[in-house]
Parts: C-alpha cells; sequence; structure tokens
C-alpha cells in the first residue's frame, strides 16, 4: 500500500526552503558587497546623504533577507502545525486527501502566512509543492495474519 508520509513531505520541504532561502541570501549579500563598495569608493570627504542613502540600501537587503527567512520558517511551521493537528503528534502518515486539504487549506491562505512564497502556490509555472507531494509517498507491506506462527516470533 501507498501512504502519504508527513515526515517525507516535511523534510522534503525544509530541504526545498533551506535552499530557496540561502539562494536568495547569497544573492542579496553578494548585492551588498556592491554596496560597500560604494562607499568605499565615494569621493573624500563623503557626503554624508550619500552614504546615509547607501546604507539604506543596505539596511533593505537585510530586511528583505530577514523576511524570507521568516517566511520560509512560518510555512513550514504552518504545514507542521496542520499535520500535528489533524494526525496527532508523532503521526507519520495522513491520507493522500487530507494532505490534498492541508495544502489547500495553506494555499487559501498562503498571504497571511509566507507572502514572500506565494509562488509556491500561485505561480501555474511553479509546481514544487506538487513536486513534494508526488514525492511523499512510501509503499508499506503488510504481513498477513497468520503468517508468523509462534515458532517465528521474536
Amino acid at each position: 500500500m501507498n501512504y502519504f508520509s508527513t515526515d517525507k513531505f516535511l523534510r522534503q520541504l525544509k530541504t526545498q526552503l533551506d535552499e530557496r532561502s540561502n539562494g536568495i541570501k547569497n544573492d542579496l549579500i553578494w548585492d551588498g558587497c556592491i554596496i560597500a563598495q560604494r562607499i568605499v569608493d565615494l569621493d573624500k570627504p563623503a557626503n554624508h546623504n550619500d552614504i546615509t542613502k547607501q546604507m539604506a540600501e543596505m539596511r533593505t537587503l537585510i530586511d528583505m533577507i530577514e523576511a524570507y527567512e521568516y517566511d520560509c520558517n512560518n510555512l513550514y511551521s504552518e504545514f507542521d502545525r496542520l499535520f500535528c493537528e489533524r494526525h496527532g503528534e508523532g503521526k507519520h502518515s495522513a491520507s493522500a486527501i487530507d494532505a490534498m486539504d492541508i495544502i489547500a487549506n495553506i494555499s487559501n491562505r498562503i498571504y497571511d502566512i509566507a507572502p514572500h512564497l506565494d509562488y509556491f502556490f500561485k505561480d501555474p509555472d511553479n509546481d514544487t509543492i506538487q513536486q513534494i507531494y508526488n514525492n511523499s509517498f512510501v509503499m508499506t507491506f503488510e504481513i498477513p495474519k497468520g503468517a508468523l506462527s509462534e515458532s517465528h516470533s521474536v
């Protein structure tokens, strides 16, 4: 039988969010280096307004990094919370219908949960969540009743 693994879904989601967050962070840090170089290149004595403008750009980059990381944590936490709420703490599987319902629930509230990650749900060209969902099924095997006799029990 195939079961939807909430653990597998959450692990894959965490990996995707970490990769995206690190990519954004690296890009914005690089932009910060460019701004820092502009400050260094300012004529001496530097105009305080020019320095203030450059530092405000740096603050904007820092705010963008923090907001993206915050949204990544919120999205992960909301999936984790809903899986636990519906299936209990420590339960590792859900029905496919329940999982789709949770995904739809979060999709409908994405602007409240993680507005910087709305593209995961609203961009028709982005199938990240769908791929994570598809890859979260695990096959299990049931041992038929009576297959293990008392002589085989551990």
